[in-house]
């Protein structure tokens, strides 16, 4: 079960220089297999995060991605 919903886009650009984009962006998830952060716990875990991108002829060309990895370890070892 997994939830994406875009919160705000802001951009700037044109289509020959290209474009630069912010996007806010949240997600709700189960943890639910192994992985980086251990055997699954079946909680459900609330992730925000903020993108940026560099756009040039449609295709995205750089990306920075930046979320609170330690809000989602709270979340899911708060036993």
């Amino acid at each position: 079960d997994l939830a994406l919903q875009v919160d705000d886009v802001y951009w700037m650009g044109n289509d020959e220089d290209g474009y630069v984009t912010s996007v806010r962006w949240s997600i709700v998830g189960t943890h639910r297999g192994m992985g980086i952060y251990g055997p699954p716990t079946n909680r459900q875990v609330y992730m925000w995060g903020i993108s940026q991108h560099r756009i040039k002829q449609g295709k995205i060309t750089e990306e920075s991605m930046l979320f609170n990895e330690f809000a989602v370890m709270q979340q899911i070892y708060r036993d």
